[in-house]
Formats: C-alpha cells, sequence, structure tokens
C-alpha cells in the first residue's frame, strides 16, 4: 500500500491536538504537552516517517537551534528544496487553516489539492489522493500545473488564470 502523497508536514494539522479539534496521532503532541520543543519532535518523526525525500533530511539535527518548528522544518527540508524537489508543500499547518482553505475552494474535488508559489503566479500540486481521478491521471506532488484549458488551442498560462482570480 502507498503511503499518502503528501509530506509529513502537512500532516502537521494533527497539532490541533494541543488544543482540541479531533483526530489523534502516535506522534502528535498530546493537550498536556504542546511546547514548542514536543512540536519540533513531532516535526522530526513525522518528516522521518513520511516526507517524500528523506534521503536528503539531515542525518542529525539539533532542534533546539532552531526558535520554531517553522524554522525547524524549514532546516530538515532545505536541501530538498535547493535541489528544487520540496517546491513548497512541506509546511506546518492547523486545523483551522486547513478548514479555511477547504472552505475557500482550494481543494479541487478530483482528489488534488494544491498551492501557489511565487507570489500567486504558479500553481504546484501539493497533494494526490488515492483513488482519485488526478491520480488515476498520474498527477504527483510536487508537479507544476502550467496551464488551463480544455483544449490546446484554449491553453491560458496558469499564471494568467491566477492573475484574473
Amino acid at each position: 500500500m502507498m503511503k499518502p502523497l503528501w509530506t509529513a508536514i502537512a500532516t502537521l494539522n494533527m497539532l490541533a491536538a494541543c488544543g482540541g479539534g479531533g483526530g489523534s496521532s502516535a506522534l502528535g503532541p498530546t493537550a498536556a504537552s504542546c511546547s514548542d520543543a514536543d512540536k519540533k519532535t513531532f516535526v522530526l518523526a513525522a518528516a522521518r516517517e513520511w516526507y517524500l525525500f528523506q534521503d536528503l533530511l539531515p542525518a542529525t539535527i539539533d532542534a533546539s537551534a532552531y526558535a520554531t518548528p517553522d524554522a525547524f522544518l524549514d532546516a530538515l527540508t532545505a536541501t530538498a528544496r535547493a535541489q528544487s524537489k520540496d517546491r513548497g508543500f512541506s509546511f506546518i499547518t492547523s486545523i483551522n487553516a486547513e478548514q479555511a482553505v477547504l472552505a475557500a475552494g482550494t481543494s479541487i474535488g478530483f482528489g488534488v489539492s494544491i498551492r501557489t508559489i511565487a507570489n500567486n503566479t504558479r500553481i504546484i500540486v501539493a497533494q494526490v489522493f488515492e483513488a482519485s481521478a488526478a491520480f488515476d491521471a498520474g498527477f504527483l506532488r510536487g508537479d507544476e500545473i502550467l496551464a488551463v484549458g480544455d483544449s490546446v488551442a484554449n491553453l491560458q498560462s496558469a499564471s494568467s488564470v491566477l492573475a484574473s482570480a
């Protein structure tokens, strides 16, 4: 069975266990332990288990050297980003932020979730769900959507679509 096509970091919405909001994770902090140190421990454990580019994670890293879990995540994923492999889909989020994204319509009903990067000029596939139309069509996490249209003659660049949104 394939692991979900999201980075562990996108699963950090499980950090909501720190303040309630459903779900639980053996990796995640509990309501009784929700310090930044606990969050960093979770970030590292989740990355070691779920991160797509595990071979690019540092062999050793001192989490205490980073002020926030976000800074720690940036350090963990720096090599993959430098190689243009992790193109903006490793991030820390919360249940509330995820629900706001879904409510805003950013999640597409074909089994794919997207992110915009580069000042909202590029569209990157953030997640592809197994057994979905996007998965069956061959979409992969990290793919860039360059243009949108219903035929080759009607293609609009992603940047122009985003500019008109």
